[in-house]
C-alpha cells in the first residue's frame, strides 16, 4: 500500500503534467491569434485583447506549476506534519 506522501506526490505530478499540456495549448493559441491578426481576421484591438487574456492565463498556470513544484520539494517530514493536522 502506498503512503499518503507517495500518493500526494504522484497526484501532484499528474496535475503538473496536465498544466504543462495546457501551457503548450495556450502557446499554440497565441501563435494562432498572431496569425489571425496578420491575416487581418482580427482587428488590432481584438488581437491585443485575445493576446492579453491568453498571456494572463499562461502566467496564472505557470505560477500554479511553480507553487506545486515548491510544495512537492518540501521535506516529507513537514508534509506528514501537515497531513496530521488535516
Amino acid at each position: 500500500m502506498e503512503s499518503t506522501e507517495t500518493v500526494s506526490k504522484s497526484s501532484l505530478a499528474q496535475q503538473v503534467e496536465e498544466m504543462k499540456k495546457t501551457l503548450e495549448k495556450l502557446n499554440a493559441k497565441l501563435k494562432r491569434i498572431r496569425s489571425a491578426y496578420l491575416d487581418e481576421v482580427f482587428s488590432k484591438e481584438e488581437y491585443l485583447t485575445e493576446k492579453s487574456n491568453t498571456e494572463s492565463e499562461l502566467k496564472r498556470i505557470s505560477n500554479t506549476i511553480d507553487n506545486c513544484l515548491k510544495i512537492s520539494n518540501q521535506p516529507i517530514k513537514y508534509q506528514s506534519h501537515l497531513n496530521m493536522k488535516l
